[in-house]
């Protein structure tokens, strides 16, 4: 049998570490390895500390000229290109076609020198999910040039929603266009569907009374605040309690508090930290999910939801009306607008026989559609274009 090429992921921290980002390539990792010609493997471009159990993982640590600042950094920079180059070339063998940096940051001009001085024939591809692009947003000066540099060298640009492709070309330009690919994130629909058996019971009465369900990280920009002051209104009309999941950030005390305020401690409940694992069964068991967000790129936790069968409530903002189509699969509503997230509430909990149904043209969409090996499919495609 031949040995297969490798497409080579590159992050900028430990795979271990919870987040969409290693997320998304875990699972591309996982359907690369079925493929018959070619095979994932991992670079962690970060500082590490530890012992490496994981022997199929390579780590470096790059740098680019604007670590330092001014013309420090250059000099600094430059100075180290030569010892760059020679820990690529004992980790960019000679079975890598592709090098694709997630989240990605200026370290890819690395690459894009190295295949140059070296005549390379793997192809680059950058792979932004959403805050990664804050990156550009705030580059001026020499920093900007560098980055429409690598734009221009790079084989394809990468994003995960449509929105956010069209935000990018915002910001650069349309000379892009062309490198530009969107590619949903998914979900392995074999694995939730082992994740979600087994759970019998649910914690803190959540199996005796209906509840909301609402799955994301504690932070200002996935805007629970918004649901808490919905759920505050409607709880007692329809006898319903709020279940919030998320890992442990910034607004988690001022969430809290806002519950006291409003006189709901009884009825919502709090889970911190919990293992992605772990909330499917929850999916199973809601009435309805809600993701009340300001700002989302994509939201693979829709896709997880809707596959389980848990009718969906969300904002038109950022990459969601592009998995839910409003009144069919599933109900959206503007961001900020409690009062219109409020009737939407209303309405799903008024008619469970109608959000069930939204709930099964989602879970069809999303086979269809949304699934890691559709998305590692079109990955490989840009070997062949």
């Amino acid at each position: 049998m031949s040995q297969k090429n490798k497409w080579l992921f590159v992050l900028p921290w430990e795979i271990s570490y919870p987040g969409g980002v290693n997320q998304v390539v875990s699972n591309l990792l996982a359907e690369f390895d079925k493929d018959p010609e070619v095979k994932g493997g991992l670079l962690i471009d970060c500082h590490y500390k530890g012992s490496d159990e994981n022997t199929g993982v390579d780590r470096i640590l790059l740098s680019n000229p604007f670590w330092s600042p001014g013309l420090i950094g250059l000099v600094k920079y430059i100075v180290k290109i030569p010892g760059i180059f020679l820990k690529l070339r004992t980790i960019i063998s000679g079975d890598v076609v592709c090098v694709n940096s997630h989240y990605p940051s200026l370290n890819v001009i690395n690459y894009i020198f190295y295949k140059r001085v070296f005549l390379c024939k793997w192809k680059i591809v950058l792979s932004f999910h959403g805050l990664d692009i804050k990156g550009i947003e705030t580059s001026v000066g020499m920093e900007r040039r560098f980055w429409l540099y690598v734009f221009q060298k790079v084989d394809a640009i990468v994003f995960c929603s449509y929105f956010l492709a069209q935000h990018f070309l915002n910001l650069v330009g349309d000379k892009y266009q062309d490198k530009i690919i969107v590619i949903h994130n998914g979900i392995n629909p074999d694995l939730l569907a082992r994740e979600s058996v087994g759970y019998e019971l649910l914690p803190n009465g959540l199996d005796t009374r209906p509840f909301i369900l609402n799955v994301a990280t504690f932070e200002y920009k996935k805007g629970q605040d918004l649901l808490i002051k919905s759920f505050s209104k409607i709880r007692r009309v329809h006898n319903v309690k709020l279940c919030l999941i998320g890992r442990e950030a910034s607004e988690l005390d001022y969430y809290k508090a806002l519950v006291r305020d409003l006189g709901c401690e009884d009825d919502v409940i709090f889970f911190e930290n919990v293992k992605h694992s772990d909330v499917m069964a929850f999916f199973k068991k809601a009435r309805l999910f809600c993701l009340p967000s300001r700002f989302e790129p994509f939201g693979i936790v829709l896709l997880e939801s809707g596959f389980l069968g848990c009718p969906v409530v969300a904002t038109k903002v950022g990459g969601i009306p592009e998995i839910i189509t409003d009144g069919y699969d599933g109900y959206l509503f503007e961001s900020e607008d409690v009062d219109e997230l409020t009737s939407v509430l209303d309405t799903v909990l008024r008619n469970p026989e109608r959000a069930e149904q939204s709930a099964v043209c989602l879970k069809e969409k999303i086979i269809r559609n949304f699934t890691w090996h559709y998305a590692a499919e079109k990955y490989l495609k840009i070997l062949s274009d």
